[in-house]
């Protein structure tokens, strides 16, 4: 699955919680953007290093391939 398509999983997830939050009285909008904006800043900085952790293995792998 592309990042992409992961963070809009995520985005309408939070959208849906969040609205279950604020009917019950939980939380207010103010309160459910900050919390949607650091969940989504803390998935892509996730996403951004797995992916150039395994970008980097992986190029290690075909450079010792590549000599074998």
């Amino acid at each position: 699955m592309k990042k992409e398509q992961v963070l809009g999983i995520i985005r309408h997830t939070l959208t849906f919680l969040g609205g279950l939050l604020i009917t019950k009285g939980l939380i207010d909008e103010s309160v459910l953007q900050e919390l949607s904006g650091a969940v989504l800043t803390l998935v892509g900085g996730v996403w951004s290093i797995v992916d150039k952790n395994t970008a980097a293995e992986e190029e290690v792998v075909e450079e010792n391939n590549a000599e074998a």
